[in-house]
């Protein structure tokens, strides 16, 4: 990857299948050996087709990133769910396949999303990571994020912990 070979713009409904494939390759690299091998494996490409779907419709934005005519990375971010205070906007996914990461292109996604939100009118934003996600976790650290508390989810025949976060920004005319 270059910078010049990626380019980032919004997701249409025509891109949702090749989304959904490198967010299931994404998650089946970030969350190995965080989560049950068998459970990752059983992810298809096409398994978020209906998750992502159905956030747009709720009026989520998903940027993606593109090398070429592949999808390499993605963010999905919207109205809070979690958080239902007016102004709040949620972070639902951001994944990369695995030689993307550590090039600056989550930094890139992260920025575009951000201004995005800004745009929108929002005054914060949260976030949750699955403990024991030190990558993620790092990454939204290092954007302004602070941690506000854990709590457990059952999914798929697991417990997992998680991690939630909060960024505010005081002045969002001024951030970017």
């Amino acid at each position: 990857m270059t910078p010049d070979t990626v380019h980032c713009r919004e997701a249409e409904a025509g891109d949702l299948p090749a989304v959904s494939r490198q967010v299931a390759e994404s998650y089946r690299a970030a969350y190995r050996g965080l989560m049950r091998e068998d459970y990752l494996a059983s992810l298809t490409d096409g398994h978020w087709v209906p998750v992502l779907t159905e956030s747009l419709a709720a009026g989520s934005t998903c940027i993606l990133a593109e090398d070429g005519a592949e999808v390499v990375g993605s963010i999905v971010f919207g109205p809070s769910a979690a958080d239902p205070r007016p102004g709040v906007y949620e972070i639902f996914a951001l994944y990369l396949l695995p030689g993307y990461i550590a090039q600056g292109l989550g930094h890139r996604l992260y920025h575009e999303a951000e201004r995005r939100m800004i745009g929108q009118g929002a005054v914060g934003c949260v976030a949750e990571a699955l403990c024991g996600n030190n990558r993620s976790i790092r990454f939204c650290l290092a954007h302004g994020f602070a941690e506000t508390g854990t709590f457990s989810v059952e999914e798929n025949g697991m417990t997992l912990q998680c991690l939630t976060l909060r960024k505010e920004w005081k002045h969002p005319d001024t951030i970017l």
